[in-house]
């Protein structure tokens, strides 16, 4: 003999329907904050280990990340994208360096105050009197990035 449990149905119909619209609400918020446009962050690091840890980094703070090696392909992305909201860019690479790389960009005025991560190895910094880069020394863990990431878009947008 095969004992089966009894169903636990709701006594209210009218609480059922409540409950499949409070579900159904929380669904359609979940998808209206998937469709809202999300900030775009541009990585340019000729390091993949480096471009993962900042992409992990970016998308943790709700950015939409592209990657690009070295500055020609970062500013052949620019073309292409809208103005990003952060660049984090390594000062070494091939091709074209971060420094020849931000030259370029702050000539343009849509570009000229993007806020601007400089990444290096070294522990001597160009100087800058720019409120708009910050400078951060490689390798960088997780939460030093994040927090200088909240720091330069406070900074710029001061």
């Amino acid at each position: 003999m095969m004992i089966v449990p009894p169903l636990a149905l709701p006594e209210d119909p009218k609480q059922e329907r409540s409950a499949e619209a409070d579900d159904h609400k929380i669904t359609n918020k979940l998808r209206a904050k998937d469709r809202r446009r999300r900030r775009v962050a541009l990585v340019v690091d000729d390091s993949e280990d480096a471009q993962i840890v900042c992409r992990e980094v970016l998308e943790a703070e709700g950015f939409l990340v592209q990657t690009a090696p070295d500055g020609r392909d970062a500013l052949e992305l620019l073309t292409e994208l809208p103005s990003p909201a952060i660049i984090i860019l390594d000062i070494l690479m091939p091709n074209m360096s971060g420094l020849e790389f931000l030259d370029i960009i702050r000539a343009y005025r849509r570009l000229a105050e993007t806020p601007v991560l400089l990444m290096t190895a070294s522990d001597e910094f160009p100087p800058f009197a720019d409120r708009h880069t910050l400078f951060v020394q490689k390798p960088v863990d997780c939460d030093a990035l994040a927090s200088s990431i909240r720091r330069i878009l406070d900074d710029s947008s001061a």
